[in-house]
């Protein structure tokens, strides 16, 4: 109930609820966020130490480094597009409404 309760209020505000569920409640609750980077860390400087992938750490960190490298490289190719057109507020709106109306319809 209070995910929901903090997911509903932060919903009037530009930031992601889902961040504030994911992130905010384990770390208000004793999660364990920063063991779980510091094990992805190590698992990334072991596996490129010993030039293998042995351990599940060191195949999540490697998962993790090359689910960025898309994402990188379209931010850097993106980049002008980006900024010329999200940048005017009428495209910004219309992405911002299509998007809305997507994601709050109800499910069957």
């Amino acid at each position: 109930m209070g995910v929901g309760l903090l997911q509903g209020v932060t919903e009037l505000f530009p930031v992601s609820s889902l961040g504030h569920s994911s992130i905010l409640i384990p770390a208000l609750l004793g999660g364990h966020r920063k063991h779980d980077l510091g094990v992805s860390v190590r698992g990334l400087g072991t596996s490129i130490s010993s030039r293998r992938i042995g351990t599940v750490d060191q195949r999540l960190a490697w998962l993790i480094v090359t689910a960025g490298i898309p994402v990188a490289v379209a931010g850097v190719v993106l980049d002008q597009v980006f900024r010329t057109t999200l940048g005017k507020p009428v495209p910004t709106a219309i992405f911002l409404a299509s998007t809305a109306s997507s994601s709050s319809s109800p499910s069957s």
